[in-house]
């Protein structure tokens, strides 16, 4: 693991400065190196083992693949660039608020016209013997970047001295072109380029959160001998709880009669044992046996279930079992925030509890949050969007449904990108549907890169680079994506770093969701390993990193204590905890230190403080203990109640907390817009001066950490060691959730 032995210092300049300076020296630089080209190579450690689920086979029919690559040129005055970001964001400075233009950034950052035009020559070097077909060369508004569209995979091949080979993703057949080889620069272009893209690596094709109705917990296997009901999920509901079973007659599926159907299952099962839910209640430790007659629940085929299908499905899959097993549903009432123990009789038991609670609308947000009900955005000039990757796109139906529903006044959507409209994702859903229900009537826009990819991952670089260079990019933008910081080359990170550092300087605001797999990593199979796995861009000094928190009534040390004659505390009052699934969220909060950032100085005294204090018992070698800290702030991550293909689905994620807070902040931005204030841009280094000087702007959140990951499936475990929350500032949750009328208060104040 990289290890940086020294943090950023803030800024300090004596000589005059106008609004357009370019700076002389700097003290907050990673070490020079970092920006430093190898002599000959120019590319990714590329050397990992090749995935099982890909394939690799000689490329066929060369001459008639063309390849879409990019070329990051060397910027200039980086430091300069990160100095001014510091001092424009940093309130108590005479250059707060005072942003850049485009044109401004551009001429601090792009490099010389000559060293573009020698990039552009030797992309173009190799035309008078080889055909460039319809190669199409593009220098990006900011001058920093030149995108090679369609250029022939053999002149390709020549140009870089590689040879390309297909790699094909067995399970879902995305094919791509790749090379294992090191690519070759001519040594007069080494210095002008940082790396060239999509040579390498491949992807891990994850899925994303979809806001289905997501299971708590993971079945065990069943016995084949002696059960009769197997549990597939058990969903928390609100206020009641609901069991997916399929029975087992003889230890085997039934596809058929007598487990079909409601009608027949009386007489069917009654030479049966009846099945028995057994509950423990948290708040008595009372078991209560819940024996029901068959006609309480309704079993059917697997196939002719609707919104739970994909349970049914994915369970009988695991199993081995028949795409046509009966699968049997049953409701059952509970109290909201209070665990409760569930198993069916003759079931495998469930490996934790089940915490029903409370669905989340936009009412309910801002009430916990203080918006008033009737406020909505006024100013002309405010903007908001949500960007979107991975072919996630959203539907306008759903969205004008979901405005009705729930009250949120009536908000026109922009569309930047493809969208299709009839497949609907439930990432996408969930965060149009909620930057709008927290920050109506404000202009927000759709940004989709469709299912365009880098490197097979999510194209953050190519995203934040379209941003930078709209004419009138939004204000505010919330993205709830991310990779294991492992899985991306260090250049990649650091340019997609630089591009929001730009961001900054011209007033916008980047909102990032700190993921959900608490402390390991998110990709299947490597947990934790031995150490906690950041993730980026969340990982990102200069971007706003947004955990989750769950609703709960155990929001302090008090209310879960045993009294000496065995009663035991319990809290009635609803407050939040850190989301995690050891409490019953489909997701725990992602939160450490990132192992290629070195800590920003504005937080260095709270990271210091939490180390000391909350990381006595975790080994060093777990983490970076000078890398930038995050989360910064959170917001409710459970429970949100979405409108998706038509539907009513519920989700979990710190991609639902992302867009709450940029709604948070759109609507404080309205605030400043409306009396002749900049918008907030870049706001960490507000943040944790807020956190300081008014630290009730924010719930703190005391209770719960991260340890375990977002699924306890196949084997996966909690981490040995995990970040809790803490009082004031913390790895799991930041400086808590906001109390919007007195951030508003102090927002107006700077």
């Amino acid at each position: 693991k990289a290890k940086h032995k020294q943090t950023s210092k803030p800024p300090t300049m004596n000589n005059r400065v106008l609004l357009f300076v370019l700076f002389a020296s700097c003290a907050c630089l990673c070490a020079a190196s970092a920006w430093q080209i190898p002599e000959k190579y120019a590319h990714a450690p590329h050397t990992r083992a090749l995935p099982s689920t890909w394939r690799v086979q000689p490329v066929r029919e060369r001459a008639q693949i063309t390849l879409n690559f990019t070329v990051a040129l060397k910027q200039r005055r980086v430091d300069e660039l990160q100095q001014y970001l510091y001092r424009c964001s940093n309130p108590r400075d005479s250059l707060y608020g005072r942003y850049l233009s485009h044109a401004e950034v551009t001429e601090l950052v792009a490099p010389p016209a000559q060293d573009i035009a020698r990039v552009f020559v030797w992309l173009k070097s190799l035309s008078s013997s080889m055909p460039l077909g319809d190669t199409r060369l593009e220098l990006v508004r900011s001058r920093d970047f030149i995108r090679v569209h369609s250029m022939p995979l053999q002149y390709a091949e020549e140009l870089l001295r590689v040879t390309m080979q297909q790699y094909t993703h067995l399970p879902t057949g995305v094919i791509l072109y790749r090379t294992p080889d090191d690519y070759l620069l001519p040594d007069d272009i080494v210095p002008l380029v940082d790396f060239v893209s999509s040579m390498h690596r491949l992807p891990p094709l994850r899925g994303h959160v979809q806001p289905v109705t997501v299971p708590v917990s993971a079945a065990k296997a069943p016995d084949a001998d002696s059960t009769r009901y197997h549990i597939a999920r058990i969903y928390p509901g609100d206020s009641e709880y609901e069991v997916v079973f399929a029975p087992l007659p003889n230890g085997a599926p039934c596809t058929s009669a007598p487990c079909f159907g409601e009608v027949q299952l009386t007489e069917q099962f009654q030479n049966w044992k009846r099945p028995v839910v057994t509950t423990i209640n948290e708040e008595n430790d009372a078991e209560d046996n819940l024996d029901f007659s068959p006609t309480s629940a309704y079993c059917q085929p697997c196939s002719s279930f609707g919104s739970l299908r994909p349970t049914c499905a994915n369970d009988a899959q695991r199993n081995s079992w028949s795409s046509s097993t009966i699968y049997c549903v049953l409701n059952r009432p509970a109290v909201n925030y209070i665990g409760v123990n569930v198993s069916l009789s003759d079931s495998p038991k469930y490996p934790k509890q089940m915490f029903p609670g409370e669905f989340v609308s936009p009412a309910v947000l801002r009430e916990r949050y203080r918006i008033d009900s009737s406020l909505r955005g006024l100013s002309a000039d405010n903007s908001q969007s949500v960007a979107e990757f991975l072919g996630q796109y959203t539907s306008m139906e759903d969205m004008n449904r979901f405005m009705e529903i729930f009250d949120v006044v009536r908000t026109d959507i922009e569309l930047v990108g493809f969208n299709n409209q009839s497949l609907p994702g439930g990432e996408a859903t969930l965060d149009i549907e909620y930057i709008v229900g927290v920050a109506p009537n404000i202009t927000t826009t759709f940004w989709s890169l469709g299912d365009q990819l880098n490197d097979g991952q999510e194209p953050f670089l190519t995203w934040i680079v379209d941003v930078l260079n709209a004419k009138n990019p939004p204000l505010v933008h919330s993205v709830s994506y991310g990779d294991d910081e492992y899985t991306l080359s260090v250049s990649y990170m650091q340019r997609c770093d630089v591009e929001f550092m730009k961001a900054g300087t011209m007033g916008l605001t980047i909102l990032l969701a700190s993921g959900d797999n608490g402390v390991s990593a998110s990709t299947p199979g490597v947990g934790c390993n031995g150490q906690f796995y950041p993730s980026f861009p969340s990982s990102s000094p200069h971007v706003t990193t947004v955990g989750a928190t769950q609703f709960s009534t155990q929001t302090t040390p008090s209310c879960d204590l045993t009294t000496g004659t065995g009663l035991r505390t319990r809290c009635t009052a609803v407050g939040e905890i850190s989301s995690s699934t050891s409490t019953g969220s489909r997701i725990s909060s992602g939160g450490g230190f990132s192992d290629i950032f070195p800590r920003p100085f504005f937080q260095d005294a709270e990271v210091e403080a939490y180390i000391e204090h909350s990381m006595k018992g975790i080994p060093s070698s777990w983490y970076n203990a000078t890398g930038r800290a995050y989360p910064d702030v959170a917001a409710c991550g459970r429970n949100y109640v979405t409108v998706l293909a038509g539907g009513i689905s519920p989700v979990d994620g710190t991609s639902a907390a992302t867009p709450t807070f940029a709604g948070v902040v759109s609507l404080m931005n309205d605030a400043r817009l409306l009396k002749g204030l900049p918008p907030l841009g870049f706001i960490n280094p507000w943040l944790y001066q807020l956190g300081r000087d008014d630290p009730t702007s924010f719930w703190d959140i005391t209770q719960g950490n991260n340890a375990c990951p977002e699924s306890l499936e196949s084997g996966a475990q909690c981490c040995a060691y995990g970040l809790s929350a803490s009082v004031g500032f913390d790895l799991v949750t930041g400086w808590g959730t906001p109390k919007f009328h007195q951030m508003r208060e102090q927002a107006l104040r700077v």
